[in-house]
């Protein structure tokens, strides 16, 4: 069940991503998680890897960022990292 919130939640993330608009400086974090993102998809069913913890840090480092400018962005990243600590990544 958590593999299948956790693709829903990242592809919700994703759309949200792809959306979003900004200065050249946010274009750019939000690409760069973007990119993340898509590759956790890719590997979405396989069992936690590196990556998933990786994306998981970048994810509770970027929340601060996109808070005030990109609420709906921060809402999709905290479900991701709310099912990560669920699946103990």
């Amino acid at each position: 069940m958590e593999q299948h919130d956790l693709r829903q939640s990242l592809e919700r993330l994703d759309t949200h991503l792809a959306e979003a608009a900004g200065d050249a400086d946010a274009r750019a974090a939000i690409e760069q998680v973007r990119g993340d993102v898509q590759r956790a998809l890719a590997s979405a069913g396989a069992a936690p890897t590196a990556e998933h913890l990786s994306l998981g840090e970048q994810l509770r480092a970027a929340i601060p960022r996109f808070e005030s400018t990109h609420p709906a962005i921060t809402m999709a990243m905290a479900e991701v990292v709310d099912i990560f600590n669920r699946m103990g990544i």
